[in-house]
């Protein structure tokens, strides 16, 4: 037993966790079976998005400083809240930064200090209808 845990201690949290990767899978599929009536050709243009692939340790920050990277955020969430806004109006969703405490913890617990891990200071939501809307 590589991390020394009592045999069968993690049986009923993992039962618990597929429980809820299978409701989640089923909306999913409910979800795109919705959408592909609405667009039959939802998957011809769904194959033309382009793929980024990368590894997560690719994604970093350009600082590990946390200060330059909050600016940066505040920055880019000027910058792309307005036009987001412009563009969907009430549809575009601007929250605001992620709690700097909340930062600290993320990056201390699961970065192991490295501050250029972190990836989601702001984030922005569009409401749509539809996939194509």
């Amino acid at each position: 037993n590589k991390f020394e845990l009592p045999k069968g201690s993690l049986n009923k949290k993992l039962r618990t966790l597929e429980v809820h990767l299978n409701r989640s899978i089923k909306i999913h599929e409910e979800a795109m079976l919705k959408e592909r009536k609405k667009e039959p050709d939802l998957d011809n243009m769904l194959k033309k998005v382009p793929v980024i692939k990368t590894g997560k340790d690719d994604l970093r920050q350009d600082s590990d400083g946390l200060d330059e990277i909050y600016t940066d955020a505040q920055f880019v969430t000027e910058e792309l809240g307005n036009l987001l806004l412009e563009t969907f109006g009430k549809r575009a969703l601007i929250p605001e930064l992620k709690d700097r405490n909340a930062a600290e913890e993320k990056i201390a617990n699961k970065y192991f200090g490295d501050a250029s891990k972190v990836r989601d200071i702001s984030r922005f939501t569009v409401i749509a209808k539809s996939i194509t809307q």
